[in-house]
């Protein structure tokens, strides 16, 4: 096993913090990227932990000022300046050893401000958009740990980005509208399908409803398709991590049609003994 970097060893508290940050917050992902050599895993829990933040401050906190703040203090580790703080201090580590360009933080963060002023989407090419700034650039940052050749990938990186947060407002109609009032789908589309804002207040979805899901979960699952390529092209050591990602998330997608598009009502997942399942492809698939 390769020894650790010793600024890694030094940090290795900070960089617990971020892992216990993904592991309260996301088990698809910590599930995935826990298997990476810890390096990698290390690096990836410290990017996980600033997108979280970012999150956060605006749908749980409801903090715009919080998120200001942020971008300041992204502003000072810009400058050079590193807050006594473990995110910041293990993502400093992370940049000493990978080429990351910091316009993706400052873009997920451009994506969260649009959720503080939430107005709703018009446009598939606007749904897409949103969901560059939230979840491609998260992609974008990963690139350079996953793989040497990530100029090459960026593209499949976007798509795969677009389609987890395609995923996710999929998974949350139901949420997203009845905790914030916000519909992320697109009005052009709600009109085209003849749903109105009625059909988000039923126990059950419509046959318009649904047809519209699969719509956005069929350009998600072409997305995830795609990606598959990306796998082949990165380190080998990251192939699985990446690999058990993308499956974990397409699952969702699957766990929401065996529940009957339940998402109005609830919050369809992934159990613990389906990923042991869909890890155990994941290796037969890299074989």
């Amino acid at each position: 096993m390769k020894q650790l970097p010793a600024d890694y060893q030094v940090h290795r508290k900070d960089f617990q913090q971020c892992e216990a940050v993904i592991k309260a917050n996301s088990q698809s992902f910590y599930a995935a990227f826990s298997k990476l050599p810890l390096q990698k895993a290390n690096s990836i829990y410290a990017i996980y932990a600033f997108c979280r933040r970012a999150d956060d401050l605006v749908d749980e906190h409801h903090d715009e000022q919080g998120l200001l703040q942020l971008r300041h203090e992204l502003d000072e580790f810009q400058a050079g300046q590193t807050l006594d703080d473990p995110m910041w201090k293990a993502l400093r580590v992370v940049m000493n050893h990978y080429q990351i360009n910091l316009k993706y933080f400052y873009e997920m963060i451009e994506g969260q401000q649009s959720d503080v002023d939430f107005m709703a989407i018009q446009t598939q090419d606007e749904l897409e958009n949103y969901a560059y700034y939230v979840a491609s650039t998260v992609g974008l940052m990963l690139l350079p740990i996953l793989s040497d050749n990530h100029p090459v990938n960026q593209q499949i990186a976007i798509d795969l980005g677009k389609a987890m947060q395609l995923t996710n407002i999929l998974r949350d109609i139901g949420e997203d509208y009845q905790n914030h009032h916000r519909v992320y789908l697109p009005q052009m589309l709600l009109k085209q399908y003849g749903i109105t804002d009625a059909d988000f207040q039923a126990a059950k979805p419509t046959a318009a409803l649904i047809k519209l899901w699969e719509y956005e979960a069929q350009l998600a699952d072409n997305w995830y398709q795609e990606g598959l390529q990306l796998v082949k092209e990165i380190d080998p050591d990251s192939q699985a991590a990446l690999l058990a990602a993308l499956y974990y998330y397409q699952a969702i997608l699957t766990a929401v049609r065996q529940h009957h598009y339940s998402f109005l009502t609830e919050r369809n997942h992934v159990s613990a003994k389906q990923k042991l399942v869909i890890y155990r492809q994941v290796k037969r698939d890299l074989k």
